[in-house]
């Protein structure tokens, strides 16, 4: 079990959110145990929460190395949902095998209400708008 360094009490846990929405007037406190993608917007991660819960946390609009593994991660009212995917597939006697997986999701779309390590994100961790023009020859 993961140990969180400060008071618990104003911070739930993933099995108290419910499902579909935001959670509103509650904090999620999670350690970032693996990063999928910092190179491309949006980032996601791999987060536990007190508890030992596994979700996949997705932050937009956040600049590359804004969040590290390991590092202990706030959520202020988090959007919370469990993806659901049904595969299909057919085998060689033609009959299909049907296959279902199921992960918690986290949505962050403003990452300046994030805190890292107790510290909030602030705007300078928003990722920079960019424009390139590029000229077409005849």
């Amino acid at each position: 079990m993961l140990k969180f360094t400060d008071d618990e009490k104003d911070h739930k846990a993933l099995s108290g959110l419910k499902l579909r929405g935001i959670n509103a007037m509650c904090n999620v406190r999670l350690n970032v145990m693996s990063v999928f993608s910092q190179e491309t917007l949006p980032q996601t991660y791999c987060a536990v929460d007190r508890e030992g819960t596994w979700v996949c946390v997705t932050v937009y609009n956040m600049e590359q190395g804004a969040i590290q593994v390991n590092d202990t991660i706030e959520i202020p009212e988090p959007y919370y949902s469990e993806i659901k995917i049904e595969t299909v597939s057919a085998t060689k006697s033609a009959t299909h095998k049907t296959q279902t997986i199921k992960f918690n999701s986290i949505r962050v779309d403003n990452p300046v209400t994030l805190k890292v390590g107790g510290i909030a994100l602030g705007e300078s961790k928003l990722a920079k708008a960019t424009l390139t023009v590029t000229t077409m020859a005849n």
